[in-house]
């Protein structure tokens, strides 16, 4: 049951970080990207890092930085995570 509960609970976070970027507001009940507002660096940016360019990484860098990302920020970053296969 220990190691149900784990993967449940692992399946669950990986779900939550994917629809944060992909899922309109009204689905998720919170505004798309709002792991990366609150600076949060979830499992898609992670896994997109490494594949992301110099522009691309600058781009995370400033949104890590601001104290309050613009909207444009957060989709540029949604956009560097979706084109570097951070979803899939």
């Amino acid at each position: 049951m220990q190691r149900f509960g784990e993967a449940l609970g692992m399946a669950f976070q990986i779900v939550d970080d994917l629809l944060d970027y992909t899922a309109d507001a009204a689905a998720l009940g919170k505004p798309s990207g709002s792991d990366l507002r609150e600076h949060k660096v979830t499992l898609p940016l992670i896994h997109a890092l490494p594949r992301m360019d110099d522009p691309e990484r600058r781009a995370v860098s400033a949104l890590l930085r601001s104290a309050g990302p613009a909207d444009g920020q957060i989709a540029e970053v949604i956009g560097a995570v979706a084109r570097t296969g951070g979803l899939e």
